[in-house]
């Protein structure tokens, strides 16, 4: 009954959001486009970073104070170098701040004792080292200190990259993003609709590592993949050798001039576990965390200490069973995933479903699904629209064009389900409604309005959550 409730919920809302469509695309957008600049039909340098995403050369010509011979202060605050008599040396920091205020609502039973209360939140201070070796050498080295509440620093992208080994290709090297699965965790965050990933996103993310990650692209589509182990400074298990996991995504655009984009992309993602049974690689009471595999998912708008009341290791075997609490144990994980979207002038429609499979060692106990899925559309007030990078397969900047900058509408319906079988890890729906102030390309101020219906771990009772969360961004690049 619960999946037809939500079939029906979702089905009306994608037949809302169609008719919002047709109401739109009418000849408003073309008055407004002609103000902005068309997107290139040349794909853009690859994006590899959740916020960071764009590799380009940098031009002497570009805006900014001259602070010396190759040395650039940016109108927009990034500082950068050039050498003088060879362009494909160069240098330049740039950097994003993200400050959230998050208010839980909901009666005592729905927050709990100390699982949603309200708070602010640093959710994003990183800052960017990029630059070129020479022909057909990058690199980038990406800090954030934001981890862990900022008692520390921790590394995001951090890779050495070459694209001389064919026309349209590139290699990367080092720790890198394992965002290139599903098109809400392949658009850039800076522009996204909303403060968080959706629900199944966040919950099914293949997570970074270090490794090696390529792509090929062409004028239509392009084809990302990556193979890597765990990131820098993840706590691995004594004796046991570091497992391999891999992502493949493919996109293709067979439309998309200014503000006029059809977009359809696959991805598929393998993660190998821990498969042996001996010391410390099987989840006990003293290694609770073991080589097992474990999915959570927490309403998407966070302070400083949301939990997140759905957790397949939690719910592992059932309410009676001796394995709550601990992860489960598989062999491998593989993950699908299917996304169309949208654009029409400032109207933009988008979707994607995943399924996730976990192999159990124990073969007996069966083969884990688990799904997830979410609708959500925008809606650029001002007119503008959301520039489309063919090679990255995503929608991302915004160019304002009037002196008050660019306000954009959102709604998101998305769903995840981490019952099967014996685990029953719980079960949540959110509907997301969004505001956004794009005051210029460096200054974002954001609102969101989420309705959160959660059904725990083990088949607890049910909690309703209305969350306000908003947000300051800032990058200077």
């Amino acid at each position: 009954m619960k999946r037809k409730m939500h079939s029906k919920i979702a089905t009306g809302f994608v037949s809302s959001l169609a008719m919002v469509s047709l109401a739109i695309s009418g000849n408003a957008f073309a008055d407004k486009v002609k103000h902005q600049n068309k997107v290139a039909a040349k794909p853009a340098a690859k994006v590899i970073h959740h916020h960071h995403r764009k590799l380009h050369k940098l031009h002497k010509t570009a805006d900014g104070w001259e602070l010396g011979q190759g040395w650039l202060l940016t109108s927009t605050g990034g500082l950068s170098y050039v050498h003088p008599n060879d362009d494909s040396y160069w240098v330049k920091v740039s950097g994003t701040v993200r400050l959230d205020e998050t208010v839980y609502m909901g009666n005592y039973r729905d927050k709990g004792t100390a699982q949603f209360q309200s708070g602010a939140l640093l959710r994003t201070a990183d800052l960017y080292l990029d630059g070129g070796l020479g022909k057909n050498w990058e690199y980038t080295i990406s800090l954030d200190f934001a981890e862990s509440a900022g008692s520390h620093f921790g590394f995001g992208d951090t890779w050495l990259a070459y694209s001389g080994f064919m026309e349209n290709n590139q290699v990367f090297v080092g720790q890198v993003a394992g965002n290139w699965f599903g098109l809400d965790n392949s658009n850039s965050t800076s522009w996204n609709a909303f403060l968080e990933k959706s629900i199944q996103s966040s919950a099914f993310y293949i997570g970074d590592g270090l490794g090696v990650m390529t792509d090929f692209w062409w004028d239509m589509g392009a084809v990302t993949l990556v193979a890597m182990q765990p990131e820098q400074g993840s706590n691995g298990i004594a004796g046991v050798r570091d497992r391999w996991k891999g992502t493949a995504r493919a996109t293709i655009a067979p439309k998309h001039e200014a503000g006029d984009v059809w977009h359809f992309g696959v991805s598929g993602a393998w993660r190998e576990m821990i498969s042996s049974l001996n010391g410390t690689a099987f989840p006990n009471a003293g290694n609770p965390t073991g080589g097992g595999v474990n999915y959570t998912a927490r309403p998407p708008a966070r302070s400083r200490n949301t939990v997140a009341l759905l957790n397949t290791a939690s719910g592992n075997g059932g309410v009676d069973s001796v394995l709550n609490g601990q992860n489960i144990v598989a062999n491998n994980t593989r993950h699908f995933n299917v996304e169309a979207a949208r654009q029409v002038g400032p109207f933009m429609l988008e979707g994607e479903y995943t399924n996730v499979f976990v192999h159990r060692m124990s073969g007996y106990l069966g083969t884990l699904r688990f799904s997830g899925y979410n609708v959500q559309s925008r809606y650029l007030l001002t007119g503008e629209y959301h520039q489309y990078d063919v090679r990255d397969g995503q929608f991302g900047a915004v160019n304002p064009v009037g002196p008050y900058g660019a306000f954009e509408i959102a709604a998101r319906y998305d769903f995840v389900d981490l019952n099967n079988k014996d685990v029953r890890g719980g079960m949540e729906h959110d509907v997301t409604v969004g505001f956004n102030w794009f005051v210029n390309k460096q200054v974002r101020l954001s609102m969101n309005y989420v309705h959160a219906s959660i059904h725990p771990a083990l088949d607890a009772q049910q909690r309703n959550l209305d969350i306000i969360g908003m947000r300051a961004q800032i990058r200077f690049k």
